[in-house]
């Protein structure tokens, strides 16, 4: 670790080059992480226990949406790796590997390389859903426009699912 540090290779480093490698590494590592404690960290619930902690979520005075809402919160300070309250387009695409992992997981949500033929249209794609959540058109999304997007997103995902399961 201290040669990826010493860029000079000068046998020293500098605050510089550690604050360089602390965010390199760093953002290397976000995309990697799954946010912390949703769920309680379980994998052993079942595709419907699943969906029916979704369903109560949709209620914003249960325990189960305050779980969500910290989820969403630890999601976006994944993306926000210099603390400034806002994320890029390429932190965004980051945030939505690490959130996607709880549905792909349950079958809920196909995986990137299902959805787009290259990284290229992926990130195209994604863009596209930012400048949507990017209210206030600066080039960036807040906390608020995070939450405010992902939790509709997710309102209608459920939504949809409950009107599937009622048909059946």
């Amino acid at each position: 670790m201290f040669i990826d540090m010493d860029i000079e290779k000068e046998g020293y480093v500098t605050l510089d080059n550690w604050i360089q490698f602390a965010v390199r590494h760093i953002t290397d590592k976000v995309g990697t992480v799954l946010p912390k404690d949703f769920l309680g960290g379980t994998t052993d619930l079942s595709t419907d226990e699943f969906l029916e902690f979704m369903v109560k979520c949709l209620d914003r005075s249960t325990p189960e949406f305050r779980e969500l809402y910290f989820f969403l919160i630890n999601t976006f300070e994944m993306g926000d790796v210099k603390r400034e309250g806002k994320v890029d387009p390429v932190a965004f695409d980051r945030m939505i590997e690490a959130a996607s992992v709880i549905p792909k997981r349950y079958g809920l949500a196909p995986s990137s390389e299902e959805l787009f033929p290259t990284d290229e249209v992926r990130l195209l794609v994604r863009r596209a859903y930012f400048d949507v959540m990017d209210t206030n058109r600066n080039g960036t999304i807040s906390l608020n426009e995070w939450i405010n997007y992902a939790y509709s997103h997710i309102v209608n995902k459920v939504t949809a699912s409950q009107s599937k399961a009622n048909k059946k």
